[in-house]
């Protein structure tokens, strides 16, 4: 039975860097997978994508995929397949935005269905991220102050382990790799050196390309620019507010590394308490290797 990767997110967790180096030719990583004998699927995962905004993928729609896309992979020379759509595991920084994770993980145990699945989970600490979709909010021409984005943001979906556990009933627990993507985990004892590591491991691909080697793809701005750049989105048309981020991220890149510390640390403490039980349980499950420490409180 032929191995078929599927990279399901979570968005601000290098999705985007994924997407252009396993698909593109010119990327090493791409190369590195075709010499691993593993096809990335491109056009498949944008069709994928295509799909995000909707609540629902019918049986019907799963079905016309597997009819168009699977046949001929059955008869082909590879040994497997790689897909990448963080929209499986995305939500909307707006309240009330629906989560459709259990949805898309039906469909990944429906559409895999004659393949063995590998299912890939990329997470990020839940103070990190909050952060860095305030970055994607400025980036998309937002104008509020964090403070107030922040009284918004749809705190309640940041707990990683229900999109894990639903996964793992899809597809089964020892078919899903759970991956962290923040450097602090990545001690002496973790199987991996990073995330991007990890992607190669899991796949069984003994060519390595180092993730410092990797274009940078959707960083985040330097948060010392965020004034500047909401400035330039109040006070400017969108198209020339765009103009002035790029100067802005092309000409003073947000140093390696730099942490954006946006939240107050009571803030921080909430969060981290707030989601302290599901991340003990997230890590003892699906990571055990992994130093757990920055996702727990301090």
């Amino acid at each position: 039975m032929k191995n078929f990767y599927m990279h399901v997110g979570l968005p601000r967790c290098a999705s985007t860097l994924i997407e252009y180096v396993f698909f593109k030719p010119e990327y090493d990583p791409y190369q590195c997978l075709i010499r691993a004998g593993i096809n990335p699927l491109s056009r498949l995962s944008i069709d994928l994508r295509r799909t995000a905004e909707l609540p629902h993928i019918t049986d019907e729609m799963c079905q016309q995929a597997r009819d168009h896309y699977l046949p001929p992979l059955l008869n082909d020379d590879y040994r497997g397949y790689f897909v990448s759509d963080e929209s499986f595991t995305a939500f909307k920084d707006t309240k009330g935005a629906p989560t459709v994770f259990a949805d898309r993980a039906r469909f990944t145990e429906r559409f895999l269905e004659g393949f063995q699945p590998r299912v890939i989970l990329v997470v990020r600490n839940q103070v990190s991220i909050v952060e860095s979709y305030y970055g994607l909010h400025i980036q998309n021409g937002g104008t509020m102050p964090f403070l107030d984005y922040f009284s918004q943001f749809p705190v309640e979906n940041l707990d990683w382990l229900p999109i894990a556990d639903a996964f793992a009933a899809a597809v089964g627990e020892e078919n899903l790799s759970v991956v962290p993507f923040d450097r602090a985990t990545y001690g002496e004892a973790a199987p991996y050196n990073d995330f991007f590591d990890a992607l190669f491991e899991i796949m069984e691909v003994e060519d390595r390309v180092s993730l410092a080697d990797m274009p940078v793809a959707n960083q985040s701005l330097d948060p010392d620019l965020f004034p500047a750049q909401i400035r330039a989105n109040r006070e400017l048309d969108p198209e020339s507010a765009k103009k002035v981020f790029m100067i802005l991220y092309e000409t003073f890149p947000k140093p390696l590394g730099k942490t954006m510390n946006l939240l107050t640390e009571d803030q921080k403490k909430s969060l981290r308490h707030r989601f302290q039980q599901s991340n003990e349980t997230l890590f003892r499950r699906f990571m055990p290797s992994f130093d757990g420490t920055s996702y727990l409180p301090r």
